[in-house]
């Protein structure tokens, strides 16, 4: 637990704001925001939004699915997203191997996408 808020704005963690625990879904969440932006080129809605100097508390915890913003994004990957941004420390991932196991599964619906023959104009 840390005496005062150290994080990025943008890829910080609930509980990192809020001065609690600091877990390795700590580190979860922070990489979720960064997959989040890298798929979706937009930041994820944090505890501590950038604005003037000064910290304040975001209320609103609404993200929206990267698949919603980008189509290509396979199903498996925008989940996992998303369950790494959970609010929740232990509905996210439990460790980083189960992570890496769930990416090369995403990683792999991705390669089946780009293997099938796209469609031919009539």
């Amino acid at each position: 637990v840390k005496q005062r808020i150290q994080g990025t704005p943008d890829y910080i963690a609930p509980e990192q704001v809020l001065r609690r625990q600091i877990t390795p879904q700590t580190d979860i969440f922070n990489l979720g925001a960064t997959l989040y932006w890298l798929l979706t080129n937009q930041h994820v809605p944090t505890l501590i939004p950038k604005g003037p100097p000064g910290v304040t508390f975001r209320q609103d915890s609404g993200i929206r699915p990267p698949r919603e913003l980008n189509p290509e994004v396979p199903p498996a990957l925008s989940n996992l997203v998303m369950q790494c941004l959970a609010p929740a420390p232990d509905r996210r991932p439990a460790t980083m191997d189960d992570l890496h196991a769930r990416l090369q599964l995403a990683m792999g619906q991705l390669q089946r996408a780009n293997a099938q023959p796209a469609p031919q104009p009539e």
